[in-house]
């Protein structure tokens, strides 16, 4: 079965189907830049509620249980130079899995899960506020999720490395400590 419609009736169609597209382009732009926005404002909360801080003071514990420990004064600049090495390596590790740019995604969607754009501004009203100030001194939100997150994410980016590295430096000095006896 046809359907006849007339020529300005057609063409009436195509209009509003052209404007029902172009109005649903520009909402999902609006909704995309509302979601910007929100994950905009979450940043700030986070940031006034000092969690940057917090990331990198627990990314510092985390790359100091890795790090070996050697008395400086009976190493010579050989072992010095492998252990220096071994360190910067466990540096740039812990950096790359645990920095504040790498972890804010996380955080982020944490709090965008669980907070609408009104109470996220709520909440930054009251962190702003002199008592806010002070909450914001002492806690922090959403942190046990975030470190079941980060959990994940060490045993993931960080236990293979650290082990090879750790590996690669005991051989290192081992070699080096046949060479010395060697040599004596």
């Amino acid at each position: 079965m046809h359907i006849f419609l007339k020529r300005g009736t057609h063409f009436f169609f195509v209009i509003v189907l052209a404007l029902t597209g172009f109005y649903s382009v520009i909402g999902h732009a609006a909704d995309s830049d509302s979601v910007q926005s929100h994950r905009d404002n979450i940043e700030q909360l986070l940031v006034a509620m000092g969690v940057p801080e917090q990331v990198n003071q627990s990314a510092a514990e985390v790359r100091d249980l890795y790090l070996v420990k050697v008395d400086e004064n009976k190493a010579d600049d050989q072992v010095k130079k492998m252990v220096g090495d071994y360190r910067q390596e466990i540096n740039d590790l812990v950096a790359n899995a645990l920095s504040w740019d790498a972890v804010k995604s996380y955080y982020i969607s944490v709090y965008a899960k669980q907070m609408t754009v009104a109470e996220i501004e709520a909440v930054m009203e009251f962190i702003y506020s002199p008592v806010g100030k002070k909450f914001v001194a002492g806690q922090g939100i959403a942190n046990q999720e975030i470190r079941e997150i980060l959990k994940v994410e060490l045993a993931t980016k960080l236990t293979e490395p650290v082990r090879a590295l750790s590996s690669d430096l005991r051989d290192a000095l081992t070699e080096h400590a046949k060479k010395l006896k060697n040599n004596s």
